[in-house]
């Protein structure tokens, strides 16, 4: 399948995007392949510097006032 295959690619080239690797996830329990999904479900990771939760404390830093943070 080839929306398999290019969501795969971008969880090699990123892998630590765990918003590919949910979306991979996902596309393998659509087509049936639940061992697949699980794996990619359920990887652990360690978060990089722009996961969604790291990017809003930094900015919150740009916009917050002295003694603020």
């Amino acid at each position: 399948d080839k929306e398999l295959a290019i969501y795969k690619g971008r969880c090699e080239r990123y892998p630590n995007n765990l918003v590919f690797k949910y979306d991979l996830g996902v596309r393998y329990r659509m087509v049936g392949q639940y061992q697949d999904a699980i794996r990619e479900l359920m990887t652990p990771t360690t978060p990089s510097a722009n996961t969604p939760s790291r990017m809003s404390r930094r900015s919150v830093g740009i916009f917050a006032g002295p003694g603020d943070v």
